[in-house]
């Protein structure tokens, strides 16, 4: 019985090691590296264009102009993949 448990144990040891290894490349340590910067940027350039709007017409411009520029900022990085 005790021969048992251990040989279970050690093809747990042993598949446990692999999956690390399989996986371990694709770890991610935090949230925040799983996104571009450049989200981050627009959302930023955007908060500075709309600070200080008083009217909803305003607002709706300006996300109309920054919606634009997120449309050719896409456009330029599928143009520049190999």
């Amino acid at each position: 019985m005790a021969a048992r448990r251990e040989k279970e144990r050690q093809q747990y040891i042993k598949e446990r090691e692999e999956l690390k290894a399989k996986h371990g490349q694709k770890s991610v340590t935090n949230i925040q590296t799983k996104f571009s910067s450049t989200s981050n940027e627009n959302e930023r350039k955007f908060k500075a264009a709309t600070v200080g709007m008083v009217t909803l017409e305003e607002f709706r411009k300006v996300s109309f102009y920054m919606m634009q520029a997120k449309v050719v900022i896409r456009s330029i990085t599928v143009l520049r993949r190999p």
